[in-house]
């Protein structure tokens, strides 16, 4: 809101902002949507893959504005390109060769991980399956296995981590999704204990505990949103506001929680770090 602030909307002045989070429940999204569209909105802003397939499954009219959308989830639902007549708009966070860079950034800071748990949430639109390749690719020339795990409810993580504890050098990559956000501390107050060092997409994540993590700068990704906000509500139509890519990405790592699994971090890598967390 502070962003639409600037562009001169203020909630309860010009504009009424009506909000629903799902949570770690993606079911609850389908109701979510049909209540906001039944307000009759003139722009609905929503986040993650299933949060865009509940709202495109009951309105292909209103104007929407959609973030952290895979790259590769946009050509799944055919938006590589936003086109005259479409009603959806947005912005993409990464294609999942980023998984590779997780890999790599993990071995980097924590070099005796020799075999790696990539978590995943099956919450989405079905291309998990690249973030999988592109990890295992990265897994290979460094010498490492790489397993992935498919899970749907939070009472699977902890059993999942203290299961990947019990065999020596491991490491985790937690996947974006509304699983391993909602349960994050929860999550790194687990592995952290047991001594696994982990590496997320998001600031946030690493705030909350994760060793590491590297990804796109939410924060101005939902600035450049309250600007395509702000140009539908001037009246552009949506299909002409082109789908952009991610502009900032940002490395950040906690060394309180290096400190805990008795990790020094690499002179280079608090070098290229964007924010280093004492």
């Amino acid at each position: 809101m502070n962003e639409l602030g600037r562009l001169g909307w203020v909630e309860g002045k010009n504009v009424e902002v009506i909000a629903r989070f799902a949570g770690d429940a993606p079911e609850r999204m389908v109701s979510f949507a049909q209540q906001l569209v039944e307000a009759s909105p003139d722009v609905i802003v929503v986040q993650s893959a299933p949060g865009v397939t509940a709202v495109t499954g009951v309105t292909r009219s209103i104007p929407t504005v959609f973030l952290q959308l895979a790259v590769d989830d946009v050509l799944i639902i055919g938006l590589k390109h936003s086109r005259p007549g479409s009603n959806l708009t947005g912005f993409t966070n990464f294609e999942f060769s980023m998984a590779g860079k997780w890999v790599e950034l993990l071995k980097e800071i924590a070099p005796h991980t020799e075999r790696v748990l990539v978590i995943l949430h099956v919450d989405g639109m079905g291309g998990h399956k690249g973030y999988i390749d592109a990890a295992e690719a990265a897994g290979k020339k460094l010498g490492m296995h790489v397993q992935a795990r498919s899970l749907t409810q939070a009472s699977e993580l902890e059993p999942a981590i203290r299961e990947l504890a019990n065999i020596p050098n491991s490491g985790l990559i937690l996947t974006p999704s509304n699983l391993t956000a909602v349960n994050r501390k929860a999550i790194f107050a687990v592995a952290n204990e047991l001594k696994l060092p982990t590496i997320s997409a998001f600031r946030y994540m690493a705030t909350s505990g994760s060793l590491i993590s590297y990804g796109i700068d939410l924060l101005d990704m939902f600035k450049r949103a309250a600007g395509y906000v702000d140009r539908i509500f001037g009246g552009e139509a949506p299909g002409n506001l082109p789908i952009q890519l991610p502009e900032k990405f940002e490395l950040v790592i906690n060394k309180t929680t290096a400190n805990s699994l008795g990790l020094v971090i690499p002179p280079a890598l608090v070098v290229r770090a964007d924010v280093v967390i004492d």
